[in-house]
Parts: C-alpha cells; sequence; structure tokens
C-alpha cells in the first residue's frame, strides 16, 4: 500500500510538473520552503537564493508588500485569487497574476499555503495594445469634422468630440451629463427621440434637425445614430452630427457635403482596415463584397480574388451547411449571432476562427448583407482538447488504480487465508509431540523423548522457513534501491556467484547469451528473482541426463523476454498458474516452502513485468519474464 501510494504521490507531482504555473509553498511570514516551475528560467532567482529566505529578502518591496497583503487576505478568508504584479526579467518587464491558498486550517500558526503565479504578460500586452488601439480610435474619431457622441440609456451625453466647439461653439465639458436634447430646438426633440426608437429596431435612418448653437444661431444638422451592444445587450448610442446648414441655403454646396461624406466613410475604412480582427461583408448567397486587409493577410490570398467568391469554399464541406443554416437564421429579432467553425487555408491547413455575424437591414427592415468580425481560436481550440485528453486519460487512470486495488484486496485475502492455513500446520505438530514428549519424560524413555525432540525442531524449523518466506513477500511492495540502468548480465553474474556452490554441486552447466540489453529496475530484486529460478533448476533436475541450465532473452512483439531454462524434472501445463501461488509445493519430496516462485512474481510484477511458465513434465522447463528496457 505504501509503494501504492508513492505511486500516486508521483503521478500527482506529474501533473503539477505539467502545469504552466509557477507554484510556491509559504509560511504566514512569507518564507519560502518548496516551489515547482515548468522551467527554472521563468524563476525570479535561483531557488538557492531563496529557499528558506522571506519574499521580503529576495523580491523588490514592491513586489513583496502585494504578496505580503495577499497571504494576508489568503489566512483571514482561506484563499486569495487576482493580486497582480510586475518582475523585471533578464531585462524584459514580466506580468504576474497571484493566487494563495491555506493548506490546512489558516488559523493554525504553522499553516503554510501554496501560492500560484501565473505569467499574463501577453494578456496585459494586449490590454496595453488595446489601450493604444482605443487612444488611436479615438484620435481619428476626434480629426473628423462631425461632432461624434455617444449617450447612457437615458439619453444624457457621456462623450463629444472637441470638434462640437468649432461646429457649434460649445466646449465638450459644457454637454457633458446633459441630455443631448439640450442642444436642439425644442420642435426637433421628438424627431430625435423617433431616431433613437429606429436605431433600436435596427433601422438606422438619419434625421434632419436644428441645433442651437453657443450663439444662440440656428445650424442645421444632420443627425444619425445606432445602439452601443455588448453580448447582445444595449447600453446606450453612438452617433454623428453633421451640419448641413450650407446645404439649407445654398444647393451649390451640396456636392461639398457629399464629398466631406465620401471623406468620412474612408476614415471608416482606413479604420476598419488597420483593425487586427478579420472582417468581412457578403450577401445572402454567402459571396463577398468586402474584405479587409487582415482577412486578405490571413487567407493569403488578394482582394480581388476573394470579392465575387463565396466565403463557403473557404469551409470544409461537412460544415458548409450549418454555416448556411447559422447566418441565414438572422432576422430583426436576432440580428446577430457568435459560432466557431473550421476553415481550409490555401495551404492545406485546417484551422479554426470565432465568427460574430451581423444582418444589416434597408429601411423597410429587410436584410441587405451580413457583416461578419473573426479571429483565430486555433491554440485555445488545441488546448480545450489537451484539457480534455488530460481529463480523459486522469479517469482511465483512476479506474485503473481502482481495479489495482481491487484486485491487490483479493490477492491480501487469499495471502492472509494461505499463511494462517500453512502456519497452523506446524503448530499442530508441535503441540501433539509436545504432548508425546511429556508423556515420555514421564516413562523415562530417552530415545522416544529425543525423537520426539527431532520432531519438534524440525516443525519450528519449518515455520521459521515458512515466516522467512511470508515476510519476505510482505517486503516485496517496497523498493529497496530506485530503479537504475545496469546491463543484465551484470545481474546475472552476481545471481551465479550467489550460487555457485549449488551449481558446482548439482554439477550442472549454465550458459549465458551474449550482449544481454541494460535494464531499468531494482537490482538487488531481480537478482533474489535470478537466484530463486537457478536454485529451482537445481533442485528440479532430473536422474536421467546431465542437469542444463540456460539464461537468455528474445525479442517478442518488440518486448524484451528474459528467460531461465533447464532440462529437469518440468512442470505439468495444469500447474502452470498454480505454482506461483503463495506456500504451493509441485512435490513435496523437495525442500523448500514453496514461496520461491510467488515472491518471484511479486517482484517482476512490481516492476510492471510480467512472468510466465513453459514446460511440460519430463521435458524441462522454461521460465520467462519481462522487464522494462532501456
Amino acid at each position: 500500500m505504501e509503494n501504492e501510494l508513492q505511486k500516486v504521490q508521483d503521478k500527482l507531482s506529474a501533473t503539477l510538473d505539467a502545469l504552466p504555473d509557477m507554484l510556491f509553498e509559504v509560511d504566514r511570514h512569507g518564507r519560502i520552503y518548496d516551489y515547482r516551475a515548468p522551467i527554472e528560467k521563468m524563476l525570479y532567482a535561483p531557488p538557492k537564493e531563496f529557499l528558506g529566505k522571506t519574499i521580503n529578502q529576495v523580491l523588490p518591496k514592491s513586489v513583496a508588500n502585494v504578496i505580503t497583503k495577499a497571504i494576508t487576505q489568503a489566512i483571514e478568508h482561506g484563499r486569495h485569487v487576482g493580486s497582480i504584479y510586475s518582475l523585471d526579467m533578464s531585462g524584459e518587464k514580466r506580468w504576474f497574476e497571484l493566487s494563495i491558498a491555506a493548506k490546512g486550517d489558516p488559523k493554525n500558526p504553522n499553516c503554510h499555503l501554496i501560492a500560484l503565479a501565473r505569467d499574463i504578460t501577453k494578456r496585459k500586452r494586449a490590454e496595453d495594445a488595446l489601450r493604444v488601439a482605443e487612444e488611436r480610435f479615438r484620435s481619428i474619431l476626434e480629426s473628423l469634422d462631425d461632432t461624434i457622441f455617444t449617450l447612457d440609456d437615458r439619453g444624457v451625453i457621456t462623450y463629444i468630440s472637441p470638434v462640437i466647439k468649432q461646429n457649434f461653439g460649445y466646449d465638450p465639458d459644457e454637454v457633458l451629463g446633459n441630455p443631448l436634447s439640450c442642444l436642439l430646438a425644442p420642435e426637433d426633440v421628438q424627431d430625435m427621440e423617433m431616431c433613437f426608437k429606429h436605431a433600436i429596431a435596427g433601422q438606422f435612418k438619419s434625421r434632419n434637425v436644428r441645433v442651437i448653437n453657443k450663439k444662440k444661431q440656428v445650424r442645421y444638422v444632420k443627425f444619425s445614430c445606432q445602439p452601443l451592444q455588448s453580448g447582445g445587450q444595449k447600453f446606450g448610442f453612438t452617433g454623428t452630427i453633421t451640419d448641413i446648414t450650407s446645404d439649407k441655403l445654398a444647393e451649390l454646396k451640396l456636392k461639398e457635403s457629399e464629398d466631406r461624406l465620401r471623406q468620412s466613410e474612408a476614415k471608416y475604412r482606413a479604420i476598419v482596415e488597420d483593425m487586427p480582427n478579420l472582417i468581412c461583408r457578403f450577401n445572402s448567397d454567402g459571396v463577398l463584397t468586402f474584405v479587409n486587409n487582415a482577412y486578405c493577410d490571413y487567407f493569403q490570398t488578394g482582394e480581388e480574388d476573394l470579392l465575387g467568391t463565396s466565403f463557403l469554399t473557404l469551409i470544409p464541406e461537412p460544415s458548409r451547411k450549418t454555416i448556411w443554416d447559422t447566418f441565414t437564421a438572422l432576422n430583426l429579432q436576432k440580428p446577430t449571432l457568435s459560432y466557431n467553425h473550421q476553415v481550409i487555408l490555401p495551404n492545406e491547413e485546417i484551422r479554426w476562427q470565432q465568427w460574430t455575424d451581423r444582418a444589416l437591414f434597408d429601411q423597410k427592415n429587410n436584410i441587405i448583407e451580413y457583416q461578419s468580425i473573426g479571429e483565430d481560436i486555433t491554440e485555445q481550440k488545441k488546448m480545450e482538447d489537451e484539457l480534455r485528453k488530460a481529463r480523459d486519460e486522469l479517469e482511465a487512470k483512476v479506474k485503473k488504480r481502482t481495479e489495482e486495488l481491487e484486485r491487490y484486496n483479493t490477492e491480501m485475502e487469499r495471502f492472509v487465508y494461505t499463511v494462517s492455513h500453512d502456519l497452523k500446520s506446524p503448530l499442530v505438530t508441535i503441540s501433539g509431540f509436545l504432548g508425546f514428549l511429556k508423556i515420555d519424560m514421564k516413562a523415562g524413555d530417552e530415545d522416544r523423548v529425543e525423537k520426539d525432540l527431532e520432531l519438534i525442531y524440525k516443525a519450528v524449523s519449518k515455520m521459521d522457513l515458512l515466516l522467512s518466506e511470508t515476510l519476505e513477500l510482505s517486503r516485496i511492495g517496497r523498493v529497496v534501491n530506485p530503479p537504475k540502468y545496469v546491463p543484465f548480465d551484470q545481474l546475472v553474474d552476481e545471481a551465479l556467484g550467489q550460487t555457485s556452490e549449488k551449481i558446482r554441486l548439482s554439477g550442472a552447466k549454465v550458459s549465458v547469451a551474449k550482449k544481454l540489453p541494460t535494464v531499468h529496475v531494482d537490482g538487488t530484486r531481480i537478482i533474489e528473482v535470478l537466484v530463486n529460478l537457478l536454485e529451482n533448476s537445481i533442485k528440479y533436475t532430473s536422474e536421467k541426463v546431465l542437469p542444463k541450465i540456460e539464461i537468455g532473452c528474445h525479442v517478442d512483439e518488440d518486448d524484451a523476454v528474459f528467460f531461465v531454462k533447464d532440462n529437469g524434472i518440468g512442470i505439468d501445463p495444469r500447474q502452470k498458474e498454480k505454482v506461483f501461488e503463495l506456500f504451493y509445493r509441485v512435490d513435496n519430496d523437495y525442500d523448500g516452502a514453496g514461496a520461491g516462485l510467488t515472491i518471484a512474481k511479486k517482484i517482476i510484477e512490481v516492476h510492471g513485468g510480467k512472468i510466465w511458465i513453459e514446460s511440460e513434465l519430463d521435458r524441462g522447463c522454461t521460465i520467462c519474464f519481462k522487464l522494462p528496457i532501456a
């Protein structure tokens, strides 16, 4: 059982080694007792510089303060998650997310804690990149001539571009926090509210309304808006206010306004082209009408070769109908949908993508086109598959271990029964002859007393042998030495040395094959197996021929099978399995407790191997076994 517990601990350790995160064991004062990291270069300092020291002695003060606070919270609440700190490592700033949990009762003064540090540098860099992109986007918006605004769900202004001062004379701070209606002529407020209603319904119509500038002058503007959404939930509006006063004053300026609109569209396209996401538009037949640069780069195909073709041709055949059914199901009530699917690149590589489709409607609420934004999630899918595989493997290991424990319990019951049964026999003998001894001593019969004592001694000797073999068998589950790579012929030489006198007295001829492979075993135990097998071959020799013993190895289905073969009396095929049972003896005329092959079988199985017998009566015996080799 101790060996099985050690195996479970080893496998748990191997599972922890497979994690990409760093783990540390600390006490409530921040002293570091142990660590585990996939690779040591992830560590801030070599282990010898921080093991046994506190975090204040090892880490920068700012980092140590963060971790100390997290430890305090973990002690108070049992666990803490989410602290973030950074370290300069090898000339590069790296970010980590810290989770700490108490190892046992956190109120115990001697309680230790497990700290998990996950490298989130990539995530932080992505967040920084996103912030830069947002600032760039804001800069682009603020460079537009139109006034850009965002509103909350109550219609209150949350953002308005600085160009409002140029267009209408207001500083942005003067209107922020006020309803948008404060800029409009009172008569046009109802038109603006209607525009909001159309936007919520997916009808992105613009309205011509009047704005009262700071000088109390009326300016004619085109007002447009659309809802802001996240996860399908609307949380406000965004839109533009375009001054069209000149259009109202003179038809000659109509062309100028159209040029400005085209410029605005060009700026929008420039924004889309620079986005890292894959963006495309397609009609109801799936034919592409727009692709951005990221889309072209991803599929390694020019825009002119993509436009006018169906995006479905980029998807594996079995998935095309599912994708078709997905985007054609969009409607006014459900205009957006996200889903994952595979794509085929020009080099025939299969990758995974996640797409969000949006249906675009005309003024009559008819779908005119679809817009889709996508990203590559191949690595995420691989991680999900690996996690699922790891879970399945763990379940299989648990099942296998459960079966092994059930088998071991059965063997233990049989072992206890056998031991109690076989030890009872010499005890009965001793008890009986003690009665005879008492009678013979009273009778003064010295010859019979001597004979009684001799029989009692034999019974005691037999019990001693049975107990010794039983003790040896109980120790097999504990490996004497850690497994090492050792040439098998070296183990054979040691076993032959231990049995040399018995081999000499028996007159047996022993031959050993050349170039035996190297094995990964506990050498002491395997030598014990070889000694048992050699002594059996010597013990069960045939009186008809000169004893011969052969030790060798052959390949069986890519596995190395070792064997000890003799020309002795052999074993009845019907007893091939029973000879491995504890205290079972083929012939009671021979010495021994009948535990040698049981011990050998246990040792081989502890090494993950298998042992069996190939034999017939009067035709010798070959005992084969498998061992892990280099």
